[in-house]
């Protein structure tokens, strides 16, 4: 068995860095330094690091299909155009709440993109709890909110067979394992199905209780579920 070695190879001296992103293409290292707002860009075939300075605090980058890169800054999610340093929004998430920001994002097998907020930092590791949304945007630039009251979106990837989405909320202390439908981008989290019997009802009592005996799914409780276990045998 090989020993395990790990050496300092990018002396970036950040102030946050965050969201480390092998892009195969170039094989370079993209990262971000949040409190720094630069958007880092590192090649271990030259050792050279390029870096983009943004507007506000950057939670992530990621490569783009048609060039470039998406990045979430303050609440947008924006293109970033690496020759010319330009950045266009492309979307704004949590209109409603200007003090929060994104920071973290990762893209799905399907080329979805999947990015958490986060309420107001106060001070280091004291942030607003509850105020965070986790959302996806599509190719079309569809947003979709799948998360509400998250305290910090941090830390999502997908299980080999892309049936399952794994996320961190970091106050939580838990690592969340939800089923997913790569097809759609669909989470299920929140989804309660409760059964109900009509044995002993006589006709009187069924015609009070007509739904006696159904099934119900009952959603916006605002809590998760997990998934069911399996027989071994």
């Amino acid at each position: 068995m090989s020993s395990v070695k790990v050496e300092c190879v990018v002396k970036a001296s950040a102030l946050i860095g965050e969201g480390p992103v092998w892009e195969e293409s170039d094989q370079t290292l993209l990262f971000v330094d949040i409190a720094g707002h630069k958007i880092n860009r590192w090649s271990p075939t030259t050792n050279q690091m390029q870096s983009v300075e943004t507007e506000d605090s950057v939670g992530f980058v990621v490569p783009r299909v048609s060039g470039g890169y998406v990045a979430g800054v303050g609440r947008s999610i924006v293109a970033v155009d690496w020759s010319t340093e330009m950045m266009t929004s492309l979307v704004e998430v949590d209109q409603d709440k200007p003090t929060n920001r994104l920071n973290d994002g990762k893209v799905d097998p399907a080329g979805r993109l999947l990015a958490g907020t986060m309420g107001k930092e106060e001070r280091p590791a004291e942030v607003q709890k509850g105020q965070g949304s986790l959302f996806s945007v599509a190719s079309d630039l569809t947003v979709t909110r799948h998360l509400r009251q998250v305290d910090i979106s941090n830390g999502m990837d997908w299980s080999l067979d892309q049936k399952t989405f794994f996320y961190i909320d970091s106050l939580s202390l838990t690592v969340d394992a939800f089923d997913y439908d790569l097809n759609t981008g669909n989470i299920r989290y929140s989804d309660l199905y409760v059964t109900s019997a009509s044995l002993g009802l006589d006709q009187s009592e069924r015609r009070e209780q007509p739904l006696a005996g159904h099934t119900f799914r009952v959603t916006g409780l605002g809590v998760k579920g997990r998934p069911s276990n399996s027989f071994s045998g």
